[in-house]
């Protein structure tokens, strides 16, 4: 039998590790998920994986969730989805992704042609970065699953994303559960307003309500 799917997830096999995975993926013909969460890559771990997939053409699901791979890791990756037509669902949940790597990360999506689920939940995505998730998704003609709860993001940045999915006619399934609340923000707030598609949208906005002031 043929290797298919392949789990390192919690070897801790740190930047090392990566670069050789790197390697076989480079030359690999055969894998088509691999798991590599929980393995501490940080950011040249993932610029290892990120030059594998400019020439690999088989992975389709690939998990790098809790991995500290940062900004530099994410805009690594980002440069590589530019070029890769292959790879369908993607991880980068937890990974201390701030706002400038994800603007750069949604950018990328704006040309990508192939990635179809995305998970970056648990990182700093931001003000910044929901705008560029707004502006991606008002061009983007293939993802489908955008997961992004507990970012960074306010009921404001919901504001950029909403333009985007005005005009978007693809994507099925949005998670922005655990979206906080600022102090000077409103006790409620109704449901983000999305389109239809032929495919039904859950678009799951779970907004926190603060508590009531104790008179």
């Amino acid at each position: 039998k043929v290797l298919e799917n392949l789990n390192f997830g919690l070897n801790w096999f740190e930047e090392e590790g990566a670069r050789i995975v790197g390697k076989i993926l480079k030359v690999n013909k055969r894998l088509l998920v691999l798991d590599m969460h929980s393995n501490d890559i940080k950011e040249r771990g993932a610029m290892y994986i990120a030059e594998a997939l400019k020439v690999n053409k088989i992975l389709i699901q690939l998990d790098l969730g809790h991995n500290s791979v940062g900004s530099e890791g994410a805009a690594a990756i980002a440069d590589a989805l530019k070029i890769n037509n292959t790879l369908r669902r993607l991880s980068l949940k937890s990974n201390s992704i701030k706002h400038e790597g994800a603007r750069i990360f949604f950018d990328a999506l704006k040309v990508n042609k192939a990635l179809e689920e995305l998970d970056m939940e648990s990182n700093e995505i931001g003000n910044e970065g929901a705008k560029s998730i707004g502006m991606m998704l008002g061009i983007n003609k293939v993802l489908r699953v955008l997961k992004i709860s507990d970012s960074s993001i306010k009921i404001d940045d919901v504001k950029g994303i909403s333009k985007g999915l005005k005009v978007n006619k693809v994507l099925t399934k949005l998670d922005m559960h655990s979206t906080p609340m600022g102090r000077k923000e409103t006790v409620s707030y109704t449901h983000l307003r999305a389109h239809e598609t032929s495919l039904h949208l859950v678009c799951r906005l779970l907004l926190e309500k603060k508590k009531k002031k104790k008179k």
